[in-house]
């Protein structure tokens, strides 16, 4: 009886081993495909001069938490979604903060901004 454990044991080693080699093949395929889908949404990104997030949000002077809650509503700055990726257009950046400019007045009364 203990040769047939051991074969079972050794059998059911084996089988495991397989088991894991085949999961980590599966977790690599699945690395490098989100690897590709990423760097195809940058480079569409930089075709239509688009920066990510964190660029965008650095870019305005917000946090890349304001910037979620703004397109949570709807608010504020168009953006790209490509997947998972969210891109912000810098021109629409720029047009953002073109549209909040404060204007105030010089000295000798004349609006500067």
């Amino acid at each position: 009886m203990d040769k047939i454990q051991e074969l079972t044991s050794k059998l059911y080693s084996e089988g495991v081993e397989k088991g894991r080699e085949e999961a980590d093949k599966i977790v690599a395929a699945a690395h490098a495909q989100r690897e590709k889908i990423l760097n195809e949404a940058k480079a569409k990104a930089e075709e239509i001069s688009a920066v990510a997030e964190k660029e965008a949000a650095e870019m305005i002077g917000v946090s890349v938490h304001t910037l979620r809650q703004w397109r949570s509503q709807g608010k504020y700055i168009p953006y790209v979604k490509l997947g998972r990726s969210v891109f912000y257009r810098i021109d629409d950046l720029k047009d953002f903060l073109s549209q909040n400019i404060v204007k105030v007045l010089d000295a000798f009364g004349q609006t500067v901004g």
